[in-house]
């Protein structure tokens, strides 16, 4: 059984979160070289900006019509949808409703609730997005990363060093 959020609240921090990964595989293709963002993350994106809003607005009801994820989540494997429990839960929610008797939530990968009123995050996003404000120019809001297996080293003594931390 697909753990449920046990509060509007925990729901509405399921959706923001997704909405930020959604986000993040689509930037992360600009850093990469060549490569193109999965076709079905600016539609993902949308339909979670969708939902996100009307939870905002108050328009937002379980069980009526809504963003179905589980043809997304049939044709996508774990690597190219990292956040797919997050989809799992937020699909199973808006279907069944929250889990009210907060027993049969999985609470084991959720951060505890952030100090001043804003919305909790696990530490895997915080360990990516900690400390960085978006970037003006393209609001990406990480910092690239370079893959590269090549590097430049002055003779072996001064790579031995580097990658033992000594300079």
């Amino acid at each position: 059984m697909i753990a449920r959020a046990t509060s509007l609240e925990e729901y509405r921090d399921w959706v923001r979160q997704a909405r930020l990964e959604a986000a993040e595989l689509e930037q992360a293709a600009e850093f990469a070289e060549g490569a193109e963002a999965p076709a079905f993350a600016a539609p993902l994106r949308a339909r979670l900006q969708e939902l996100e809003a009307a939870l905002a607005n108050g328009g937002y009801r379980f069980g009526a019509a809504a963003p179905d994820f589980r043809p997304l989540l049939a044709a996508q494997d774990t690597d190219a949808l990292p956040f797919r429990q997050l989809l799992e839960r937020i699909q199973a929610t808006h279907e069944d409703g929250l889990d009210e008797g907060g027993g049969a939530a999985d609470t084991t990968d959720e951060a505890a609730p952030a100090a001043g009123g804003a919305p909790a995050l696990r530490l895997e996003t915080l360990a990516v997005h900690a400390g960085y404000a978006p970037e003006a120019t393209t609001r990406a809001v990480a910092v690239p990363v370079y893959q590269t297996t090549s590097y430049a080293f002055d003779d072996t003594a001064h790579g031995a060093a580097l990658f033992n931390l000594e300079q």
